[in-house]
């Protein structure tokens, strides 16, 4: 969602699929739209949701913050119990190490030695993608009991455009959980994308969101 402080981006995952769940899912959705418009601090938004889902005793939210710079220079982030993403570049994948770690929204109470909350911030350029994804993909168990090997597949696709490397890590995704558990799973892509006109202005997209 543009902001004024940026492009604003929320990955949450939250147990169970009750009809109280969705409530509270939809009740976090709709508090971050409002205050990611108004609060210019990842971490204060990080806090205000948090004191929102805090009544909530049954349920929490596992939850990736991002804010992605206007200019596509650089994405900051905030993990709360939440899978951090990796940058795909040079042929590799890299997991970013999250300078804070914090328990899923609604649960923060249970950290109080966590006093300061800092926001990781990741370069971007035209050959540097993050993926971001969520536990259903790195927990899925295939047919011979391993995990899926996001890193492995990521690399070994290569330099495929964006929206062709999401398409077909969902499908290998697909293939490996193909007789077990059918959870679900998001990939999330983001990059970089300079368009120039006569005005040379640049911004960020989101090329592929697959849900397997």
């Amino acid at each position: 969602m543009p902001t004024p402080y940026g492009i604003r981006i929320l990955m949450a995952d939250l147990p169970g699929k009750s009809d109280a769940t969705r409530a509270v899912a939809e009740e976090l959705l709709e508090r971050w739209r409002r205050q990611s418009l108004t609060e210019p601090s990842l971490t204060d938004l990080a806090v205000r949701l948090d004191a929102a889902l805090a009544p909530h005793l049954d349920a929490y939210a596992k939850v990736l913050l991002m804010n992605a710079a206007d200019d596509g220079s650089r994405v900051e982030f905030i993990c709360c119990g939440h899978q951090p993403p990796y940058v795909v570049a040079d042929g590799r994948i890299t997991a970013i190490e999250p300078l804070t770690m914090l328990p899923p929204l609604g649960l923060f109470s249970l950290a109080p030695s966590v006093t300061r909350i800092y926001v990781t911030s990741v370069g971007m350029g035209p050959k540097r993608r993050m993926l971001a994804l969520t536990d259903g993909v790195t927990e899925a168990v295939g047919n011979q009991g391993a995990g899926f090997a996001v890193t492995e597949d990521a690399v070994a696709l290569g330099d495929r455009e964006s929206a062709g490397l999401v398409a077909q890590l969902a499908e290998k995704f697909d293939e490996h959980r193909r007789d077990s558990d059918r959870g679900e799973a998001t990939l999330l892509l983001l990059e970089q994308n300079v368009q120039r006109d006569d005005s040379d202005s640049a911004g960020v997209e989101v090329p592929g969101n697959a849900a397997a």
